[in-house]
């Protein structure tokens, strides 16, 4: 084994000077099932961020959003426990949830399911192949903005030159 336990300490007292002690951006994570919200409640109490997230046990569709411009990152099903059905229309809502409340942010999602994606209804601006385990995923990107695509563009190089 070529380990050097000088260097991994160097690299992980690094690490910890680097650490934020507090965030300028608040982390919400909704789930409608009570066993991943306990589940993630359990794990963020030893990675030390338990008291940086809100956490909500709630269907995605019941969440509004209090600020337009967030970062929503999600790893919906791939399917398996879902019917294919189930799972289209999980994807077509998560998107039409997007459209309606929120404007003005980018999201990501995570999935395997290449078809479930095409229920979502918008246009990807990056797919980033990864793995998920064993599984080859496609990491989304969504730039969500109100009207057409064309008008934000415009409304955004306006800001950008002033």
């Amino acid at each position: 084994i070529d380990f050097d336990s000088t260097i991994w300490d160097s690299v992980r007292e690094k690490a910890k000077s680097l650490e934020k002690k507090s965030l300028d951006f608040p982390i919400i994570g909704i789930d409608r099932s009570h066993q991943v919200i306990s589940n993630a409640r359990d794990n963020a109490g030893p990675a030390g961020v338990l008291n940086d997230i809100t956490f909500h046990e709630m269907p995605f569709e019941h969440y509004t959003p209090s600020d337009s411009s967030q970062m929503i990152i999600t790893n919906p099903p791939y399917g398996g426990r879902l019917t294919d059905t189930d799972l289209f229309d999980l994807y077509k809502n998560i998107g039409d949830q997007l459209k309606k409340k929120y404007q003005g942010s980018t999201a990501w999602i995570l999935t395997a399911n290449r078809d479930a994606a095409k229920y979502i209804g918008l246009h990807a601006s990056r797919k980033i192949q990864l793995f998920n385990g064993a599984l080859e995923c496609r990491f989304l990107k969504f730039d969500l903005y109100g009207g057409s695509r064309k008008a934000s563009k415009n409304i955004q190089q306006e800001n950008n030159l002033q």
